[in-house]
């Protein structure tokens, strides 16, 4: 922060260097091309000058502006347009693990930014006949799925898949192995690297992209939980564990909630019986948000029927798609190799 400030105050006291200019419009100018690599870019862009009244040469008008810019002209804009006494700090993080306290910079106000988990939609008060209702839709579940007994026996799955995130048409190859009850890996390359989670039952591993393994943060320690609680190993034989409920929500639809504060909504295709809709609760950018998988796509592994497609929506939007390639159920997956830190 101290660093930050100098570079402002310099930049409102002398002229910058030429190499610093150069390389400041460089950057500008050399980016100019990605205003017309799509069609959908250029068409925005008219339309938005269209509606604020720009010239619709005003692209080209900015790109001569940023060629003929001087030192003078940015020492000048820096006095008048960059105040170092209105600025507001925001830092996040540890306090106990900072240098020096930040009461060093200036006066401190703490800020709460918790945020309030969603609250579960459950079936409120504990209906008897309603969680019989929904522990006979689970079985009709279970037989359509390949029986209870296969399910059960169920030691480690594995699958790969491409997932499509639709807002920002980025495509993601990911490959996930599990083994029972509670050993899983994600590994997910995006365009910008590898991504890997790694969760061992007791501890877990977050590897970034280019950088080393870090002990999983506490999010994402919530999400990989989450996720083993959707295994459906595990979720579709909800029935047999005592730690957790299953109720009735109407004649297709079932609530399926653990003790602690995991919840899924399942939905069953009237038809085959099978799984065809997943409600939860996942962690996106802005805090919790709800979730829903869309599942088809069925096919036999194994003996077992599992959904190779999965349409996703979040926050009431669609969010994306997963397309399966390949699954493999019971294949022999040691959780010690699993769950080794990456």
């Amino acid at each position: 922060m101290k660093a930050i400030r100098e570079e402002v105050d310099k930049i409102r006291t002398a002229e910058v260097t030429d190499q610093e200019l150069q390389t400041a419009k460089g950057a500008v100018l050399n980016s100019f091309v990605f205003n017309f690599d799509h069609p959908r870019k250029i068409l925005d862009r008219y339309v938005r000058y269209e509606y604020y009244r720009y010239p619709k040469d005003f692209i080209f008008q900015y790109q001569k502006a940023v060629e003929s810019t001087t030192k003078a002209e940015v020492l000048r804009v820096a006095k008048e347009y960059v105040k170092p006494e209105e600025f507001t700090i925001v830092a996040v993080g540890n306090p106990k693990e900072f240098g020096a306290p930040l009461s060093a910079l200036g006066k401190v106000t703490e800020l709460d930014l918790t945020i309030p988990e969603p609250g579960r939609k459950g079936s409120g008060a504990v209906d008897p006949a309603a969680q019989a209702r929904g522990k006979a839709l689970l079985q009709k579940a279970q037989a359509a799925m390949g029986g209870a007994d296969k399910l059960a026996a169920m030691t480690d799955a594995s699958h790969e898949s491409e997932v499509t995130i639709a807002q920002a048409g980025m495509k993601v190859k990911q490959t996930v192995q599990w083994v029972a009850p509670n050993v899983i890996r994600v590994e997910q390359v995006l365009p910008f690297g590898k991504v890997i989670t790694v969760w061992n039952g007791k501890e877990g591993w977050l590897v970034p992209p280019g950088q080393a393994a870090m002990a999983m943060p506490p999010p994402v320690v919530q999400q990989i939980q989450s996720e083993l609680f959707r295994i459906p190993g595990k979720l579709m034989l909800a029935d047999r564990n005592p730690e957790i409920t299953v109720t009735a929500l109407t004649d297709n639809t079932i609530e399926i909630a653990g003790k602690g504060g995991e919840w899924v909504k399942l939905e069953f295709d009237t038809a085959t019986g099978l799984p065809s809709r997943q409600t939860y609760k996942s962690q996106g950018q802005g805090g919790p948000v709800e979730v829903v998988a869309i599942m088809s796509d069925f096919r036999d592994v194994n003996g077992m029927k599992m959904p190779f497609h999965i349409n996703i929506e979040q926050g009431g939007q669609k969010f994306g798609e997963s397309v399966v390639s390949s699954m493999k159920l019971n294949s022999g997956l040691k959780a010690e190799e699993v769950g080794k830190k990456p």
